[in-house]
């Protein structure tokens, strides 16, 4: 707690500069994270190893294939995105494409306040735009699965079209 005094009171002053406790403690993890993050990037692009669906593998067992939870297809969409093929990655997974720039700007806010040591604090619009995606993410889980299941169709291009 001293020390954070202390970084409060130089940062006022314009004396040099103490970072806030923990800071490069936090930022490696953060850079190790991109880092693997970036591995595993590769790996998926060459189509070596893509980490499966839990939830698909868990219905799998009631389900013939198992069903589509609303996050599948994100890494297929983010490896198309990585190599600026947006049509595609759009394919992959319509409800998270969409609703990306939101969920990307709300990741960096929880990054930033991790690192210096902040509360994260939501507007009420943001709150409700957060219960938006839950109740949308929800949806389009039910939705994709029942027109799979009913028209038979395995893509999830075809079956938006016919909504």
């Amino acid at each position: 707690m001293q020390q954070y005094k202390q970084y409060n009171k130089n940062k006022e002053s314009g004396d040099h500069i103490i970072w806030p406790p923990n800071f490069f403690r936090k930022a490696l993890l953060l850079i190790s994270i991109l880092f693997i993050g970036l591995i595993y990037y590769v790996i998926a692009s060459n189509n070596i190893f893509i980490i499966p669906c839990a939830f698909r593998f868990i219905t799998g067992f009631f389900f013939d294939g198992g069903l589509r939870c609303p996050g599948c297809g994100i890494t297929h969409m983010i490896v198309s995105e990585l190599k600026l093929d947006f049509v595609k990655a759009f394919e992959s997974n319509q409800v998270i494409f969409v609703l990306q720039p939101f969920l990307l700007y709300e990741v960096i806010k929880l990054i930033w306040c991790y690192i210096f040591n902040k509360k994260a604090k939501y507007s009420k619009l943001e709150n409700i735009f957060i219960i938006a995606c839950i109740v949308v993410l929800l949806i389009f889980g039910i939705v994709r699965n029942i027109t799979e299941r009913t028209v038979g169709i395995a893509n999830t291009n075809t079956i938006m079209r016919a909504i």
